[in-house]
């Protein structure tokens, strides 16, 4: 993911019987990390969803830390 823009692309995939297509959608990083967040709060959440969201978290400070470098 570019973290140097406001929005980002997130991507699925849905299949049928007849075809599949992804479908693209922008969203905002303070949405996103907002998502993030009840994820973690989640007690139900899957275990790779929890990773996931920390992952991209992760990725997130570490730009955030580079352009304040800069």
């Amino acid at each position: 993911m570019n973290y140097g823009r406001e929005k980002t692309m997130l991507s699925d995939s849905f299949e049928s019987e007849k075809e599949t297509r992804k479908v693209k959608i922008n969203i905002s990083w303070v949405f996103a990390t907002k998502v993030y967040i009840e994820i973690l709060r989640n007690p139900d959440a899957k275990p790779d969803s929890i990773q996931e969201a920390k992952n991209e978290l992760l990725k997130l400070a570490k730009w955030a830390d580079e352009e304040v470098k800069e």
